[in-house]
């Protein structure tokens, strides 16, 4: 008999705002700056983490979405090495790779710089996720050309299926900026995770976590 999976939150961040489980949480018009949205949503949910402010974009914006995916769930009754964290993107660290190539590309003005060095690292954007929250299970950062909802459905099933992990975040986040590196302007971002676990349980959402309604909730 094939084993089922639900998921139990859901969060995307987006166009200026951010939906939980498909509810407004926040919104906010004609922000300044990319850095402007991510940092005013950050402080709006009252989170204390002073360290998301020198993060790099990209990490920003998976940090704030898996903060508010685990909000509201029951991630404390399992244990550290039981939660897993799969996460898809198109461009990789490609945005502070580009940055910390700035530092490096002038052999007259050669400053290499160690706080974005550390973010040209993909998985980095993880390692926050799990630092924040001691995880120690399964984790891995997955490069896909667009969101794949059959890869994501595949991977994290395998994981749970196969007795890795009893709970997974998920999702695909992809930040990058302009072609005419106008990134501060107007970048794309696109973040979408959700909390899947091994058993049906109380949360509102707990929707099977099939491909069918991985597309419904990332279109949505």
């Amino acid at each position: 008999m094939k084993k089922q999976n639900y998921i139990s939150n859901h969060c995307i961040i987006r166009n200026n705002k951010v939906l939980l489980n498909g509810e407004m949480l926040f919104s906010m018009e004609n922000p300044l700056s990319y850095n402007d949205f991510i940092k005013t949503a950050f402080r709006s949910q009252q989170i204390t983490y002073p360290k998301f402010f020198k993060m790099d974009n990209l990490s920003k914006l998976g940090f704030l979405t898996s903060e508010l995916v685990l909000k509201s769930s029951k991630i404390k009754e399992y244990k550290e090495n039981e939660i897993a964290v799969i996460i898809f993107n198109s461009s990789s660290s490609l945005d502070t790779d580009m940055d910390y190539y700035e530092t490096i590309k002038d052999k007259a003005n050669y400053f290499p710089n160690p706080s974005l060095f550390v973010y040209t690292l993909p998985n980095i954007m993880i390692g926050e996720i799990c630092i924040r929250n001691g995880f120690k299970g399964e984790n891995m950062l997955l490069i896909s050309q667009q969101f794949n909802s059959i890869a994501l459905t595949e991977t994290v099933n395998n994981i749970l299926n196969n007795g890795k992990a009893k709970c997974c975040i998920a999702g695909w986040v992809e930040y990058k900026r302009n072609t005419d590196n106008t990134f501060f302007q107007n970048p794309f971002y696109d973040s979408f995770l959700c909390l899947i676990e091994k058993n049906e349980n109380d949360n509102k959402v707990n929707a099977e976590f099939n491909i069918e309604n991985i597309n419904k909730i990332y279109k949505s």
